[in-house]
């Protein structure tokens, strides 16, 4: 009764939520129909376009040219997607941008091949702009709501669990807690702190909450209810040390960076905190590697196909490596970021 007493005051009034069935109910539906809708039709617009420029050949015929392809293709990309939402479980607000790399070459293989055919003789396939446009659009906000479902009006049955959770400051601002760490966006500004860094939390007045880090470090955010903030953060708190090796872990941290606290930055690094999600740099390397496997398969497939069928498989191999060059430059100029930022630190390790 003594340890129920502690809980409840640690957590104040937080409500108990929905529950995560509740949620999950909306934000699955959302996540798959916002991801595969625009994938199927933009490959169902891609037979059809086949299909009325060939005349004589039967719609079943067409399909079955075609299936390979877009196995290879959209499949890829869909696998792709899977693994990297798998990886980043609690990280759901890294979603919406996983859902428009995978439904993005789908998309702009779908607007080429429209724009290609519609300045031969089917003008009416340049329809397909706007159309491949508004798919893309439509995908997204729909995985956005199912996020939104999940991230909002946070209660105990997602700060319990690891799960991103989004909590509206006052003017603009927001306070997000993941996994492995605590992050203020205040307009372009992100300050983050990671769990091993991270102090206490405290409420100074009925909408002050001010948050303290290792190092000294601490910073002040201004909320309509104070003591939310405050419970929402320590039920958090709760869940992430309950780990069985958050000590060793942040130990090994702390060596490794010093007792820096929390930064000003733009991008915050992510930490190795239990249940760390794939992030930024891991979908990076995830596309970095299949994209080019993609083409190479494309091109095999296209070299064996008839003729007629080559041009959307070309238009596959080159957004494939267009795509895959993107991510091996990005990849290597953000490690190349970092080797910089850390010899020229001027953050080094306090005592």
């Amino acid at each position: 009764m003594t340890a129920a007493r502690g809980s409840s005051a640690r957590t104040g009034d937080l409500p108990a939520g929905p529950g995560l069935a509740r949620r999950w109910w909306v934000a699955l539906p959302c996540l798959v129909g916002g991801t595969v809708l625009p994938v199927a039709l933009a490959d169902a617009v891609a037979v059809w376009h086949s299909w009325a420029s060939r005349p004589g050949v039967t719609l079943s015929q067409v399909i079955a040219d075609f299936a390979p392809a877009v196995a290879l293709w959209s499949g890829l990309a869909l696998v792709a997607g899977l693994v990297a939402v798998l990886v980043t479980r609690r990280g759901v607000t890294a979603w919406p941008r996983i859902a428009a790399l995978v439904v993005a070459p789908s998309l702009v293989a779908m607007a080429v091949v429209g724009v290609v055919s519609g300045l031969g003789a089917h003008l009416l396939f340049l329809l397909d702009v706007p159309l491949a446009a508004l798919l893309g659009a439509g995908g997204l906000l729909l995985v956005r709501l199912g996020v939104r479902r999940l991230v909002e009006h946070p209660g105990a049955d997602t700060l319990d669990t690891g799960l991103d959770v989004r909590i509206d400051l006052r003017g603009t601002g927001h306070l997000v807690l993941r996994d492995d760490r605590l992050v203020v966006v205040e307009g372009t500004e992100r300050w983050a702190v990671s769990w091993y860094d991270f102090r206490t939390v405290r409420a100074g007045d009925p909408s002050e909450v001010e948050v303290q880090a290792t190092g000294g470090r601490r910073r002040t955010l201004r909320a309509d209810d104070a003591s939310s903030v405050v419970a929402a953060v320590r039920l958090r708190v709760q869940w992430v040390r309950r780990h069985p090796r958050f000590a060793e872990r942040r130990d090994r941290h702390r060596r490794a960076h010093g007792v820096r606290g929390a930064g000003t930055y733009r991008r915050p690094r992510a930490s190795h905190a239990p249940g760390t999600g794939l992030g930024p740099t891991g979908l990076v390397v995830l596309f970095m590697t299949v994209l080019p496997v993609a083409a190479i398969v494309l091109l095999v497939a296209a070299l064996n196909a008839s003729p007629a069928d080559r041009p959307p498989m070309v238009i596959g191999v080159v957004a494939s490596l267009v795509i895959g060059a993107w991510a091996h430059a990005r990849f290597w100029r953000r490690r190349a970021a970092r080797r910089y930022l850390a010899a020229h630190s001027d953050d080094g390790p306090r005592s």
